[in-house]
């Protein structure tokens, strides 16, 4: 199992080369978030709430888990996975935490 943290040199070298960029993966998982939601509010939430800390194994990782998460001990690995070669995308409910100091959203 391969984690890349978001801020790390490795991050950055990661993006670099990966045939889907992180705006493209950010697009990715809006339009499947938008597809599999059931109303605009809860869409509405997503959007404007969602992070990405991690890659793993090849997939960007978007996740919500930091909400509900106030001891700031780690972050989830639930949300929407989006492959980094093929634009694949997975929805994961692992309940797994990883420490993480910095996050990415292409909403600022």
């Amino acid at each position: 199992m391969e984690i890349i943290a978001y801020g790390t040199p490795q991050f950055e070298e990661f993006v670099k080369n990966a045939p889907i960029s992180l705006d493209e993966a950010w697009d990715i998982q809006l339009n499947f978030a938008k597809k599999n939601t059931d109303n605009d509010l809860a869409y509405n939430i997503h959007k404007d709430n969602v992070l990405l800390f991690f890659v793993l194994d090849g997939y960007y990782i978007f996740t919500m888990a930091h909400i509900n998460n106030k001891a700031l001990e780690g972050y989830f690995l639930d949300g929407i996975w989006v492959n980094a070669n093929t634009g694949e995308v997975l929805e994961k409910n692992i309940h797994v935490k990883i420490k993480s100091q910095k996050a990415w959203s292409k909403i600022k």
